[in-house]
């Protein structure tokens, strides 16, 4: 499941800066992701 979201997140940033109006460029987008049952 981890894979899958940063998957998608990956191809959102990809797609974003791929439109015409952005002229911002960034690199792999950095994911984490916490436990909500850890204390």
């Amino acid at each position: 499941m981890k894979e899958k979201i940063t998957k998608i997140i990956e191809n959102f940033v990809k797609d974003y800066e791929n439109q015409t109006t952005i002229s911002t460029k960034w690199g792999k987008p950095l994911v984490g992701f916490a436990d909500a049952n850890h204390p």
